[in-house]
């Protein structure tokens, strides 16, 4: 009887732990999966130049008159199909270099992004506007 109960509390004490180990692995997932690299513009710069990689515009049609970086695509943050048209235009294996007007925009585009199974994201820092 007791050797019964010293196993049924050896067991527990392993289920225990390995519910323990199931967190952190979730916790860790779940901060690679929300969180962005933020660059400054040398290193924008520097990852323009890698053949894999796209550069992302989030900003509206109006904003894009402005100006833009040369080569990127437009795709609005704020339309309907966001994610779907980047995912029609942009492969999941590509390095993704996202920028907005500011800085907000690109952030939240980066975590969807990451969501949806894109693993090299790089966001702008300081938007457009710091755009030099």
């Amino acid at each position: 009887m007791l050797n019964r109960i010293s196993d049924e509390l050896l067991l527990l004490k392993k289920i225990h732990t390995m519910q323990k180990y199931l967190l952190i692995l979730i916790l860790l997932t779940a901060v690679q999966v929300f969180s962005q690299t933020k660059v400054d513009n040398a290193r924008f710069k520097e990852l323009m130049l890698d053949s894999t990689a796209m550069i992302l515009d989030v900003r509206t049609a109006n904003e894009v008159q402005e100006g833009k970086i040369q080569g990127s695509l437009n795709v609005s943050f704020f339309a309907d199909n966001f994610l779907s048209e980047v995912e029609r235009i942009i492969p999941k294996d590509r390095m993704v270099l996202v920028y907005c007007a500011a800085g907000g925009r690109s952030a939240d585009a980066c975590k969807q992004l990451k969501k949806a199974g894109y693993n090299h994201v790089y966001d702008l820092q300081t938007g457009y506007n710091g755009w030099e």
